[in-house]
């Protein structure tokens, strides 16, 4: 059965994600095609059907590529499936680069940190916050900055169930997602725990 132009655009809605309706249609006819805010609005109403040619450009323009054409005709469950692995798949690429800068960053805040030193000046303040940052191995950052406000809960599971799906269902990843996140959470904490012990006996000592 040909998917409906109702359901195309609806589709193409949740795919859009936070790109604008006026940018899609600048990127649009950045491709040549003549498209405004308003052809935007109407495909996503299912007012204007979109065509094969057009489709291939937005899923483009969306860098969801070409294989994301599916996600057009999708069913609303497919389609947030692969919208949300797409979007997975962004957040771990901004991950990488971010993980990529926080050790250039190190590098050269250890190069000016020798600089200073050499210079005669390094200042305690500068002396800490060297201290604090270079002794912060990226991995540790990752994981205390996960673990920042805890794990996922029980209740942001039901919250993000609702909100995805809007229907009763399996909650079988969500809670796969639980578990991952409280043995990190109680690994994290358990080292802290650690250190503090730690340094309460130097301190006796």
């Amino acid at each position: 059965m040909p998917t409906s132009d109702e359901q195309i655009g609806q589709n193409l809605a949740k795919i859009r994600g936070e790109m604008s309706q006026t940018d899609l249609a600048a990127a649009m006819r950045a491709r040549g095609w003549k498209w405004s805010q308003a052809t935007v609005w109407a495909v996503e109403r299912g007012d204007r059907p979109l065509r094969l040619s057009e489709a291939t450009d937005v899923v483009a323009v969306l860098n969801l590529g070409i294989n994301a054409l599916s996600m057009l005709t999708g069913v609303d469950e497919y389609v947030m499936l692969r919208t949300s692995m797409s979007r997975m798949f962004d957040a771990n690429r901004d991950l990488e680069e971010a993980v990529e800068r926080y050790r250039n960053a190190q590098l050269q805040l250890a190069a000016a940190a020798d600089q200073a030193e050499d210079a005669g000046a390094m200042d305690g303040h500068g002396a800490l916050a060297c201290d604090d940052w270079l002794g912060m191995p990226v991995d540790e950052r990752v994981r205390d900055v996960a673990a920042g406000e805890g794990p996922t809960t029980a209740e942001e599971a039901e919250a993000a169930k609702a909100h995805n799906a809007g229907t009763p269902g399996s909650s079988k990843w969500l809670n796969f997602l639980i578990s991952v996140n409280q043995r990190m959470y109680d690994t994290v904490l358990a080292e802290r725990e650690s250190e503090d012990t730690d340094g309460e006996h130097q301190e006796e000592a």
